[in-house]
């Protein structure tokens, strides 16, 4: 943009593309000869400027943080850490506070349900870091950022290593439950629901394959949350995000 100031008049030129902010804004060539209207046309063109600029970094700002590694860890430490304060507070402190509330239903329940709902968050954030490290080092295609919460397609997207049939079985369980399980009495289709039951069980078999005499304990057991096993899966996908 430029001033031309003569004997009897200002003129204001406004260029095709302010300098510095290319693409946002175009305007024709068009003198102007009145210095109240160039006033008032350099104060909304520097006004407009500002929030194309304001709106520009908002962009890139989401587009950064929607895919920063370090986002997505620090996320996944922070339900990690309450997935841990859940899983280890004791009975008599849980039976207090829920007294203390006036809390009517099982504290140990709840607190199962809890834990699993932040383990759960707390693996698909760690997962999909890795993913954001491999997308950040261009070696993941361009396909982005996958968003679901199927626990073992991440975990297969990230090129994590191969799970064994109970590590399949609890992250596929995990998914059931941050999809609904541990918010919902069913899933939102009555179709989903009932493929979803025959899936688990299919897993649960190949996890624990029934043997004679104690196949129906074992069956059980495979249908329960494995502590260990997301932990350790867990472990796996928090570091291999921090070592990239």
């Amino acid at each position: 943009m430029a001033l031309l100031l003569g004997a009897s008049d200002i003129k204001v030129l406004f260029p095709r593309e302010s300098a510095g902010m290319e693409g946002l804004l175009q305007y024709p060539m068009r003198p102007i000869h009145d210095p109240l209207q160039s006033v008032v046309e350099l104060a909304n063109l520097l006004w407009r400027n500002t929030l194309a600029s304001m709106s520009k970094f908002a962009q890139s700002t989401f587009e950064w943080r929607h895919q920063a590694p370090e986002h997505f860890i620090a996320k996944s430490r922070n339900a990690y850490f309450n997935a841990n304060l859940l899983r280890k507070v004791s009975t008599d402190v849980l039976q207090a506070l829920a007294e203390s509330e006036g809390y009517w239903g099982d504290p140990q329940t709840a607190s199962s349900e809890g834990y699993i709902r932040e383990i759960g968050v707390a693996m698909e954030l760690a997962i999909k870091a890795v993913i954001c490290r491999r997308i950040e080092s261009g070696d993941h295609g361009e396909n982005g950022l996958p968003h679901h919460h199927r626990l073992v397609d991440l975990w297969e997207h990230a090129a994590l290593p191969e799970l064994q049939p109970i590590e399949r079985f609890q992250l596929f369980r995990l998914s059931v439950q941050i999809a609904w399980a541990s918010r919902y009495p069913t899933s939102q289709r009555e179709n989903d629901y009932n493929s979803t039951n025959a899936r688990m069980h299919e897993l649960a078999i190949a996890a624990h394959p029934p043997t004679q005499g104690s196949g129906r304990i074992k069956f059980l057991q495979a249908h329960g949350t494995d502590e260990a096993v997301l932990e350790n899966l867990y472990e796996i996908a928090i570091s291999a995000a921090a070592r990239h």
